[in-house]
């Protein structure tokens, strides 16, 4: 039975239902090495596009996928056979360019949408080429002046945030969610006081404090399409499913155990963070302590075009892959996937992936069928 995943006992609190994902459920996919392995035979394209060195990458409505081409400079449209259709727009701040910050945001039909920080503007093409331009006005102030959603209305969900140092090591930042419309250029905040990142206080070379996120910290994210939009706190870790004006229609708790920290996984973000930061952390014993014993069971993803809410599940054991699982907008677990040490997921779709294999030239991109969930 489908719903063998999900607890039926659904309680109605403050106005919306909570459902509970079964921690054995949870835990028997994860563990097992063998399900949701993603296959050859799993290959949804009939022709594979060119190896290319990928950034970000996008499934449109009609299954065609857009994606940046890091060595080109050139935004690549390829077709739902795996054919590619067109390369278009470059790299810069002129009319049709994007610089290297610019994400994929959701849009109708065939039409990629190109969010861009550096000037501020949503710039829309097609396979023909660039269509037109739209600038996000002064919602550039808000925290990060990215979109994470459009909802039908054609309004956006950016985040806005509230960065308030600490006093005592860890703390956690909050961000809110606000919906903006570009053409009035006003927007209104729809929840506020969300936990967002852990953050850790170190002291730098000169003695003053500075701020930095550890590996394993918590992390509270957000993610939307046309109709819903989701907040995860893996503190719990729970899903608050919404509607576009901030209404709770459903929480999705998962009932499992945060995976314990291993030594190597210690050692590793150790050895990381001293690279990267050797002059905020300025001893092995004093960065040790701010490592916890538990890393997150999972991290909010995605949430596709037909309602379906991608979160990666973390393993326990050294050496084992994470786990991608799609549940339905009710909670239910619908498809899995579990990759390989070369293979990453770059987008998700209603049953279908993009992954991106490392090759010695480059990426090899493919359109990859989901498995079923496990019953």
């Amino acid at each position: 039975m489908l719903f063998a995943a999900v607890s039926l006992a659904t309680a109605f609190l403050a106005g919306h239902d909570t459902v509970h994902v079964r921690s054995d459920v949870l835990a028997r996919t994860l563990s097992n090495r063998s399900a949701c392995t993603l296959t050859a035979s799993a290959n949804a394209w009939t022709s594979s596009p060119s190896v290319v060195q990928v950034g970000k990458a996008t499934i449109l409505p009609s299954g065609r996928v857009a994606l940046f081409d890091l060595d080109r400079g050139k935004l690549r449209i390829i077709g739902s056979t795996g054919a590619d259709i067109a390369a278009v727009g470059a790299r810069g701040a002129g009319p049709g360019e994007f610089g290297a910050r610019a994400v994929f945001t959701q849009w109708p039909g065939d039409t990629v949408a190109v969010a861009d920080p550096e000037t501020s503007r949503i710039s829309l093409f097609t396979a023909r080429g660039f269509e037109r331009s739209q600038p996000m006005g002064r919602v550039v102030g808000v925290a990060r002046s990215l979109p994470l959603a459009r909802f039908a209305d054609g309004t956006l969900l950016f985040v806005t945030g509230i960065f308030v140092p600490g006093t005592r090591s860890p703390y956690r930042q909050t961000f809110g969610l606000m919906r903006w419309d570009l053409a009035a250029d006003s927007g209104v905040t729809i929840r506020d006081s969300l936990p967002g990142t852990e953050m850790h206080v170190f002291r730098a070379a000169d003695g003053h404090p500075t701020f930095a996120k550890v590996n394993f910290g918590r992390m509270g994210t957000a993610a939307g399409n046309a109709s819903y939009v989701v907040a995860h706190d893996d503190a719990k870790p729970h899903f608050d499913v919404m509607t576009p004006a901030g209404k709770i229609i459903r929480t999705i708790v998962l009932d499992a155990p945060d995976p314990v920290v291993t030594p190597y996984d210690r050692d590793t973000v150790l050895a990381r963070v001293a690279k990267m930061r050797p002059s905020v952390i300025p001893g092995a014993n004093e960065a040790m302590r701010t490592v916890p014993d538990r890393r997150t069971l999972a991290t909010l993803l995605a949430v596709d075009q037909e309602n379906g809410i991608w979160i990666v599940l973390y393993p326990s054991a050294q050496g084992e892959q994470p786990l991608y699982v799609r549940l339905g907008i009710d909670g239910v677990p619908t498809h899995c996937a579990r990759g390989d040490e070369e293979t990453r997921v770059i987008a998700f779709g209603a049953g279908t992936l993009v992954t991106a294999t490392a090759r010695d030239e480059g990426d090899a991109i493919a359109m990859r069928k989901a498995v079923t969930y496990p019953r």
